[in-house]
């Protein structure tokens, strides 16, 4: 089985929390709930599709939330 990581999505692709939590090895709930906090812009598309979040987003937030634990590490 081939497992597929956010860098193989182009910036402009828009991934469903399914879909982003496979690529991350997360839980959708995680996803769900970074969406809620407002960790992660999301489009709401609505009914069964529910949120749409770029992969750009997903890679900004991944880089930030790095940066930010070898801040807080150093500190």
């Amino acid at each position: 089985m081939i497992e597929t990581t956010i860098d193989d999505y182009r910036d402009d692709a828009q991934l469903g929390a399914a879909d982003l939590a496979a690529a991350l090895g997360l839980n959708v709930q995680t996803i769900r709930r970074w969406i809620r906090q407002g960790r992660l812009p999301a489009i709401w598309i609505g009914g069964p599709v529910g949120y749409r979040v770029r992969a750009s987003d997903v890679r900004a937030y991944l880089i930030q939330r790095s940066v930010d634990r070898l801040v807080s590490d150093d500190g």
